[in-house]
């Protein structure tokens, strides 16, 4: 059966709470079972977001979640809570596909926070939300790989130094690079909402 995210006075989730509870116990298992449970789902479209096909984002899931579990002994929790500590080891383990070469053919990056269920939203506003997402997904999917991976990355938080040391180039190259990107997105998106 599956549990709401309730959220409590510091913002966390009834399954993050869970997991931090497990964490205090040290009983790794059952934090592991709550935060799969809480944002196993939320942590795939992260990853499938950044790599070609399901296989690799399931692969790339497993690879967070066991990559959590083996540092569970060391993690301290932060203010932002253990989402934050997911969303990081995610980020990295999806920069390390994208270095493999395994790059999206869409970009839009939910904070793993914000994929959390937590019934805010209403229907007509999460329908009006998933068509606004898929038209900018369809737009970002007419990027060139170089361009798209480029506003992944930056979606994600990635300097433009970092980037460059990913994808190659220097970082004013890539600062072009964006603002030609942007240009053509809100150009093509504004194309979709006049037709």
């Amino acid at each position: 059966m599956r549990r709401s995210m309730v959220a409590d006075p510091a913002g966390r989730g009834e399954y993050e709470r869970d997991a931090e509870d497990a964490l205090r116990r040290r009983d790794y298992d059952a934090a592991l079972t709550a935060l799969v449970q809480g944002y196993g789902g939320s942590v795939y479209r992260y990853c499938r977001r950044h790599v070609r096909n399901d296989h690799d984002a399931e692969d790339l899931r497993q690879l967070v979640f066991l990559q959590a579990y083996e540092a569970m002994a060391e993690v301290e929790i932060g203010p932002h809570g253990l989402i934050a500590w997911l969303r990081s080891i995610a980020r990295h383990r999806c920069l390390d596909a994208i270095r493999r070469g395994r790059l999206s053919p869409c970009v839009t990056d939910q904070e793993l926070i914000e994929d959390a269920p937590d019934g805010s939203a209403g229907v007509d506003e999460r329908l009006e939300q998933e068509g606004e997402q898929h038209a900018i997904e369809a737009c970002v999917d007419r990027l060139d790989a170089r361009s798209r991976a480029l506003v992944l990355l930056r979606v994600d938080g990635a300097g433009y130094e970092e980037i460059a040391g990913l994808i190659g180039g220097s970082s004013g190259a890539l600062r072009i690079r964006m603002q030609r990107a942007i240009s053509d997105l809100r150009r093509w998106l504004g194309d979709r909402t006049r037709s």
